[in-house]
């Protein structure tokens, strides 16, 4: 989770205290570079993918200790390796009765044609009701 992706959780650690409702985090890392080299998509070396993982695993762990202590919630966490997108509606239709949380970085014009939308492929293609935040920047 990065700083924006983090706007979203005061907003979601009320919604779940409120209807007493379990959280889940998710990181997806991306297994492909956001780099191409001519027309193909570049894999980032394994040891990059193992730092990151440790990363992410750390982060998630850390992060849901603090919301179940500070909120009493009940939350699981996972890390995942692939499409970004498809990995976080993958988790969403893995839990039964789920909504998607998520911020959006607002790129528009070139940087959103590069490096694509992942809000807006989740929103298209989820069959989950889909809670979007604009951090502030």
């Amino acid at each position: 989770m990065s700083s924006h992706s983090e706007e979203v959780l005061p907003l979601t650690r009320e919604l779940a205290k409120a209807m007493k409702l379990d959280m889940s985090l998710i990181m997806v890392i991306p297994t492909l570079s956001q780099l191409f080299v001519g027309t193909e998509p570049v894999a980032y070396p394994s040891k990059a993918l193992e730092q990151v993982d440790k990363y992410a695993r750390e982060y998630l762990k850390e992060k849901a200790e603090q919301i179940e202590s500070e909120d009493g919630l009940k939350l699981s966490w996972k890390v995942v390796q692939g499409d970004i997108g498809r990995g976080i509606i993958d988790d969403a239709d893995s839990q039964a009765n789920s909504m998607i949380a998520m911020s959006t970085h607002g790129r528009t014009g070139l940087g959103r044609w590069v490096q694509g939308s992942v809000t807006d492929k989740v929103i298209r293609s989820s069959g989950r009701p889909v809670l979007v935040i604009r951090p502030s920047d």
